[in-house]
C-alpha cells in the first residue's frame, strides 16, 4: 500500500516548473470566461439563462423550502451578464458573483503576463492583501449583500 502521507507531501512541496501556477491562472480565467459565454440571457425573461436554447438550472433548494434566495442566487446570471458587458445587471443579480468573476479574470491576466514576460513574481500582491480581500469578499459582498437582500434591498427580479 502506498504511503499516502509521502504522496501528499511530495504534491505539496513540488518541485514544480515556474510556469505551472501562471498557466493554471490563465486556464481558470479562460475557463470562467468560456463557461460564462456558453450561457446567454433569455430574450423573453431576463431572470432565465439559456444554454443551447434550453433553460439552465432550476430553483434552488433554499428558495423552494423557505421562499428566500440563498447567497448564491443570481451568481450564474451575474456572470452571464458581466461577460456581455451589462455590468449593472450583473451586479444587480449578485454582487459577489460579479466580483468573483472579475477576481478570476485578474488572476488569469496576471498569469498571462507572467508567462509572456517570464517573470514568476510579476504583480505578486502580499499574502496579507489577498487574505484581507478574501475576508472582505466573504463579509461584504457575499454575506452582507445577502443580508441586505433579506431586508428588502436589491431584491432579485423574480421576487418583485
Amino acid at each position: 500500500m502506498p504511503d499516502v502521507e509521502a504522496i501528499f507531501s511530495r504534491v505539496a512541496t513540488g518541485p514544480y516548473p515556474w510556469w505551472l501556477w501562471p498557466s493554471v491562472l490563465v486556464l481558470l480565467g479562460g475557463g470562467a470566461l468560456g463557461g460564462a459565454l456558453m450561457f446567454y440571457p433569455s430574450p423573453a425573461d431576463p431572470t432565465v439563462v439559456l444554454i443551447a436554447g434550453i433553460p439552465f438550472g432550476g430553483e434552488c433548494g433554499m428558495k423552494q423550502a423557505f421562499d428566500l434566495p440563498c447567497p448564491q442566487c443570481g451568481m450564474t446570471r451575474s456572470w452571464v451578464y458581466l461577460v456581455r458587458g451589462r455590468v449593472l445587471e450583473a451586479f444587480t443579480f449578485n454582487t459577489a458573483g460579479a466580483l468573483l468573476l472579475l477576481w478570476i479574470w485578474i488572476g488569469g491576466l496576471i498569469g498571462a503576463l507572467r508567462l509572456i514576460t517570464g517573470k514568476e513574481g510579476l504583480l505578486r500582491p502580499p499574502w496579507i492583501a489577498m487574505f484581507a480581500w478574501a475576508i472582505f469578499w466573504l463579509i461584504v459582498p457575499y454575506a452582507g449583500f445577502w443580508v441586505a437582500r433579506m431586508l428588502g434591498w436589491n431584491v432579485l427580479p423574480e421576487y418583485l
